[in-house]
């Protein structure tokens, strides 16, 4: 599942002047710089994991291998063979490094300044210090080392949306050695054709490695589930995954921008073919990814690094438009290919296509038959399938791809690919079908001796062929039998011990004569419990005295088992009892049970026959006015069913009580009864006998009270409050019980619908409401998603559906002000981000508290419309007419479309009415003696405050000082009130403020006409 690891680069143990190797196994002086280098790794990475966001994953990683690292090392060889490869990968990263430098300068000479950069970046990457001679000697035979020039400017990569979404796993797959998702799921499956490949089989994939990893608690375990998580939501359709393109392609461009800018970070310099061999791999790694760059964008990006970095670059003249292209895109792999070839040189990919239908050729790219217009859509998933039948041949899971060749030949029949790979499956099953076949027998009989030799067989044949499930599960079962036998005395082993090492592996040396001294002794009893409301029967057995036995059950119909052949096998267990569901009704049946010790079986004990005569079940009952209606599932066929009802209590066989006749398949409904009074019934099943006559089931009972229905409730208004609970209102119903649920999937339910509380409650779930009164109460949601609230009146177990509305506790949207505008209302606010529409709603009776409201006006609007204004403009609004407007963001786009919770704001034209205000003030000698503050208003007046301040008018509610505050006045009218004197000067300015800003939505506050704002003016 992971990487082969380095455990002299992992601890830092690489040294080119000192293997390590030693002169013995246990070599002091290796063992000594171990455990120092162990101990101060695993310190690090401790700490890494805990407070190092960024290389926590690989810390955690770096954790889990620490404890193997000894078992690699234990030995002079393998000290030997890690140095080595150490060596190599260190050797290789400093060449690779020169060889970005060396380009710069078409590999004439390197820098003293970039044979620095060399050594930095081998300590980042291998955290591995090296010295300047070690550059110098891998450097190629030529090249001279010397002192740099200066250089000029540029332009840059913008970042794609979902940026830092898809950087913050790059780390996580850059600790198991995967460059990207496509590698993390292609990689073993040998993908090649990667743009062809469409999103819905890499999700696939994804969904079975997931299924497939072990059921252990390590990190890296942890960390691949979360990682195919990611990859669901990646490829979860073909425009999420055009987004992780668009970033790997930003990754891919701004690596080689990033390399280029190394590369030319000393000598400050760029030369024209250089830059030529740059753009060439920036057009090639854009096309990988899906991503249209020609040549000259190229050269865009690059002048643009070259300017942010300083480097010295004259890009050449751009080629016009109707240049001919000197390369195309493999439609397979994305590639950059030359034109003209008939096969990609990369994944071997035929460049153009016949039609299945009507044998036209067509470029692979094409979507549809340039001839017969055949949709190619199917093209790349008939390819894909075809690459995955490769590697299942190569694996020799010839199952496996004969399912995979016959699913891409329904897609596309005449795929060159499939001819291929069915002619490679069929030579594959001649030579090794049958070894294949014979070792998946051996592994599920648990024979893992014969499964280990027929395993060895087939890889000396067939070296490709690895499958390490099987070699985990042949190991561990042979090595546990072997332990637990190492363990006993040959010439009398334990019982028990034996029975373990039988259930590790079946056929491990001895165990079948260790056991025939023992045979296993019967059980004593068998009893059957029929259980007729779950439709099942319930076997049990006495324990046998044979110690560490399991026990085979055998069910047969019509008669008793003879052995443990003869009959159905239903379960194989250490236990003495068992459930057994998915019974024939009106079917004898008998059960048997042998105990079984290893390969040795005991003789069988069976039970006496049983015959399940089932009943209905899921009974629901639902009254109304003068009936009731009963519903019910089953009955199993052939039968008939019998309701029979009584006034007093539930009839207990038929002919007791009225029988009712108007009996439905699945329900009744028992018209004609009277309100008020209890009604009992029982639900009898009629079964048919071998000699033709008459069996009933036990009966299922139920009751039921006629009413008049209840009251819906017909109106609620939840509110979001401040803290993301909401205040809930409703009109309370005169008779029953009011009732809240949600759901967070829009729900089937219409108004006036009547059902069981039980069934609405497999539809819906209860909201926990906190009451306040009788119509008043609170509640929170789970999250911040879109719920679907409904209401429901229940009485007597019967629920009356009522409204319904849309609530969420996520509030993208805040209306900042609604101002009139002319003869016009503009609703401003700030647009939602990852909104593409708004809605406004309005009422004049109370606030909208969903989208699209019965009795709302609304309004939708998209960016385009709200940018030429800023603001939601509304025509033909009333004077003297309070308004309540809701706004909602909407979420999400198309089918799957919701609305966020909404903003609210009142609003009347004209201001609804008007308040003037002035400070009147009598001075001696420049000192005011007495002011007061003179108001009228045309409404009820809220609260206000008058503050003052020199030189200026206040034209915030915060500046100057407040000097008086205004109570509310809750009826049109005059007042006077006295100001302290003492505060006031003369030629201070003043003006009044509301408490409330929402109250300039109603009412005008100016100051007198013809008054100045100075005190004393």
């Amino acid at each position: 599942m992971q990487n082969e690891t380095n455990y002299y680069l992992l601890l830092g143990l690489f040294d080119f002047a000192n293997d390590l190797v030693g002169s013995s196994d246990d070599d002091p002086a290796f063992e000594a710089a171990f455990n120092a280098a162990k101990t101060q790794k695993e310190r690090q990475w401790s700490s890494d994991k805990v407070k190092n966001s960024a290389k926590a994953s690989r810390a955690g990683h770096s954790l889990d291998l620490l404890p193997k690292a000894k078992e690699h090392l234990d030995t002079m060889e393998k000290r030997k063979t890690q140095w080595e490869d150490a060596k190599n990968q260190v050797e290789k990263k400093i060449r690779q490094q020169i060889n970005v430098f060396a380009l710069a300068h078409s590999g004439a000479y390197l820098l003293q300044g970039e044979v620095d950069l060399v050594i930095k970046k081998v300590q980042k990457d291998l955290d591995l210090t090296i010295d300047q001679a070690t550059v110098q000697r891998l450097a190629p035979s030529g090249i001279e080392i010397k002192q740099g020039e200066q250089a000029p400017a540029g332009k840059d990569l913008s970042r794609p949306k979902g940026y830092t979404t898809f950087h913050n796993t790059q780390s996580t797959l850059a600790a198991y050695g995967y460059s990207d998702f496509y590698d993390l799921l292609g990689k073993d499956r040998g993908v090649t054709k990667i743009r062809s490949t469409p999103a819905g089989q890499w999700a696939k994939w994804a969904q079975e490695d997931k299924q497939a990893l072990p059921n252990k608690a390590t990190t890296e375990v942890a960390d691949r589930r979360k990682l195919y998580g990611e990859c669901a939501r990646i490829f979860a359709s073909e425009d999420k995954r055009s987004e992780y393109d668009n970033y790997m392609s930003y990754c891919s461009l701004d690596e080689v921008l990033t390399e280029m800018a190394e590369g030319c970070s000393v000598s400050k310099h760029l030369d024209a073919s250089t830059a030529e061999s740059y753009a060439n791999r920036l057009v090639a790694s854009a096309a990988k990814h899906g991503i249209a760059l020609d040549e000259n964008e190229a050269m865009d990006y690059i002048l643009g690094r070259c300017v942010k970095h300083g480097i010295a670059f004259a890009p050449p003249e751009k080629e016009g438009a109707d240049t001919p292209a000197k390369k195309e895109v493999c439609f397979w792999c994305g590639t950059l290919i030359d034109q003209g070839l008939a096969v990609c040189p990369s994944c071997g990919g035929k460049t153009h296509i016949d039609c299945p239908k009507c044998g036209t050729s067509n470029p692979a790219s094409a979507k549809f038959c340039t001839k017969c217009s055949m949709d190619f859509g199917d093209l790349g998933r008939a390819s894909s399938l075809c690459d995955e039948a490769a590697s299942a041949i190569d694996h020799l899971n010839f199952d496996q791809a004969q399912q995979l060749l016959a699913d891409a030949e329904q897609l596309w029949k005449n795929l060159p690919d499939i001819a291929k790979c069915k002619a490679r499956l069929e030579q594959g099953m001649k030579q090794f079908g049958s070894q294949v076949q014979s070792l998946q027998e051996a592994i599920n009989a648990n024979h893992l001796v014969e499964a280990k030799k027929l395993y060895q067989d087939i890889q000396k044949r067939a070296p490709q062929f690895d499958r390490q499930d099987l070699v985990e599960r042949i190991g561990t079962g042979i090595s546990t039998a072997q332990s637990i036998m190492d363990g006993e005395d040959p010439k009398h082993p334990d019982t028990q011990a034996v029975v373990r090492a039988y259930e590790a592996c079946a056929d491990y040396p001895g165990l079948a004569v260790a056991l025939a001294s023992t045979p296993p002794q019967a059980a004593e009893k068998v009893s059957v419990r029929v259980q007729q409301n779950s439709q099942c029967n319930v076997i049990t057995w006495s324990p046998s005295k044979t110690k560490q036995a399991s026990y085979l059950l055998v069910r047969k119909e019509g008669s008793r088992p003879l052995d443990a052949e003869d009959g159905e096998t239903l379960v194989r267990t250490a236990g003495t009892s068992y459930t057994d569901h998915g019974l024939k009704a009106n079917t004898d049946y008998c059960y048997a049970v042998a105990t079984v010790l290893g390969p040795l079986t005991s003789d069988l004990t069976c039970s006496q026959p049983v015959r399940n005569l089932f009943d209905v079940h899921a009974v629901e009952v639902s009254a109304s006015e003068g009936s009731i209606q009963i519903r019910w599932a089953g009955p199993p066929k052939p039968s008939e069913v019998e309701v029979w009802r009584d006034e007093h209590s539930a009839p207990d066989k038929p002919g007791k009580g009225k029988r009712v006749t108007n009996v439905a398949e699945g329900g009744l409904l028992d018209q004609g009864l009277s309100n008020g009074v209890t009604y009992y019934y029982t639900i009898f099943v009629k079964y048919r006998t071998k000699d033709g006559g008459a069996a009933y089931s036990s009966g299922q009972t139920c009751s039921g009270v006629p009413s008049s229905p209840p009251d819906p409730i017909d109106f609620m208004l939840p509110q979001l409050k401040e803290d993301g609970s909401f205040d809930l209102e409703w009109d309370n119903p005169d008779k029953g019980e009011a009732r809240f649920y949600y759901s967070p999937e829009k729900v089937e339910l219409t108004a006036g619908d009547i059902m069981p509380v039980s069934e609405l409650e497999t539809k819906v779930l209860p909201l926990s409401l906190t009451v306040k009164s009788a119509d008043k109460g609170t509640f929170t949601l789970p999250d911040d998603q879109v719920y679907q609230l409904i209401a429901a009146t229940v009485r007597n177990d019967t629920a009356l559906v009522g409204c319904s509305t849309m609530v969420t506790s996520k509030q993208a949207v805040s209306i900042t002000k609604v101002v009139a505008s002319g003869a016009n209302v503009d609703i401003i606010f700030e647009w939602p981000e990852d909104s593409e529409n708004v809605l406004i709603a309005w009422r004049t009776d109370r606030f909208a508290s969903a989208a699209g409201e019965s009795g709302a006006a609304s309004k939708l609007v998209n960016r385009k419309t709200y940018d030429l204004h800023k603001a939601i403009e509304l025509e033909g609004l009333e004077l003297g007419v309070t308004y309540y407007f809701s706004l909602f963001a909407q979420l999400g786009t198309g089918d799957s479309a919701s609305y966020s919770a909404p903003s609210f704001k009142t609003f009347s034209f004209g201001g609804g009415g008007k308040a003037h205000y002035q400070v009147e003030a009598k001075s001696f000698f420049g000192k005011v003696k007495s002011a007061r503050l003179v108001l009228s208003s045309e409404v009820a007046l809220p609260a206000c405050t008058l503050r003052v301040q020199k030189e200026s008018i206040p034209v915030f509610s915060g500046q100057g000082i407040e000097l008086f505050h205004v109570p509310a006045q809750a009826e049109a009218g005059n007042w006077t009130f006295d100001l302290p004197a003492q505060l006031l000067n003369k030629g201070l300015y003043y003006k009044l403020f509301f408490d409330d800003p929402s109250a300039y939505d109603r009412i005008d506050l100016q100051l007198n006409p013809g008054t100045h704002p100075q005190i004393g003016k």
